[in-house]
């Protein structure tokens, strides 16, 4: 018997916090695991109407491990 996907696409959310970042990391695991697609979305905070948005190295190496 083949293995059998369970998921074809899978969302995971980040706000550059820890617990996100685990999130992301188990997502990236279980697509490869699944053949599935990969979609993150990054959140970010309004200050005083600016969005203020940037991915420190460590959202960069994981983001380069999803691609990989």
């Amino acid at each position: 018997m083949g293995r059998t996907e369970m998921f074809q696409r899978i969302l995971v959310a980040t706000d550059g916090s820890n617990l996100s970042h685990t999130a992301v990391a188990s997502a990236i695991q279980m697509a490869k695991e699944q053949g599935a697609q990969l979609r993150i979305i990054y959140g970010y905070y309004f200050y005083g109407g600016e969005a203020i948005a940037f991915f420190d190295e460590e959202e960069k190496r994981i983001l380069e491990q999803a691609i990989a």
